[in-house]
């Protein structure tokens, strides 16, 4: 059977939806199982694939590409990624863990203090918008090229804002067209945790998604 792999963040995970929302603690378990009702797994059953959903809670471009890399594909794998916010960053650390790095991090008062000072000292010292715009086309570029070296059917989209994207020019390098699939803010619905997408946001999602891939196969025939 086929199958749809999906790469991104919380949008993609499907964080704040009724399945995985645990509603006395007041959030989605940062590494539980991806939600039923995130458009991966909605997109997955209009195609009749198997879903595997990679996504990571709280996630940079720079990690998904880390996953990606250790991922083994199918020759009949479809893939689909979600890049995240352009702003985020990680750092790989030498006990296998990955330091993320989040502007929300910095006033997140369920992060340790030394966690948000870490990243508070990142955005005002290293940060500049150029650098992640350069890199988050370098992460796309690259798992493009990578996928389609191995034969591997590969759409990219982004929960960063389409009305910063359009703003952004892209380098004069860049060989990806990220796919704008309804993704601003103020969403059509917001999900349980009054942040994420909501269940028709995701339904929505995974509809453009599912038009604009059947499109281009047939572009492709």
């Amino acid at each position: 059977m086929s199958r749809l792999v999906a790469f991104g963040c919380s949008n993609t995970k499907g964080d704040g939806l009724p399945d995985v929302y645990d509603i006395d603690k007041g959030l989605t378990p940062y590494n539980g199982l991806p939600s039923i009702h995130a458009w991966p797994k909605l997109l997955a059953d209009k195609l009749e694939y198997e879903c595997l959903n990679l996504a990571v809670a709280g996630c940079s471009n720079k990690h998904i590409c880390d996953i990606l890399l250790n991922t083994p594909f199918k020759k009949t794998d479809t893939v689909v990624f979600m890049w995240t916010y352009f702003s985020r960053s990680c750092f790989f650390q030498d006990d296998g863990s990955v330091k993320r790095i989040m502007v929300q991090d910095i006033s997140c008062l369920g992060m340790p203090t030394d966690h948000r000072r870490w990243n508070k000292s990142y955005y005002k010292t290293f940060y500049t918008d150029q650098d992640a715009i350069k890199d988050a086309y370098f992460r796309a570029n690259f798992a493009k090229l990578y996928l389609d070296s191995i034969g591997i059917k590969n759409y990219h989209t982004t929960c960063h804002e389409q009305h910063d994207i359009k703003k952004v020019k892209a380098p004069l390098w860049n060989n990806v067209e990220l796919l704008d699939i309804g993704f601003t803010l103020p969403r059509i619905d917001i999900a349980l945790d009054n942040d994420h997408p909501g269940l028709n946001s995701h339904k929505m999602f995974y509809n453009n998604l599912y038009n604009i891939i059947k499109e281009k196969e047939a572009d492709d025939i």
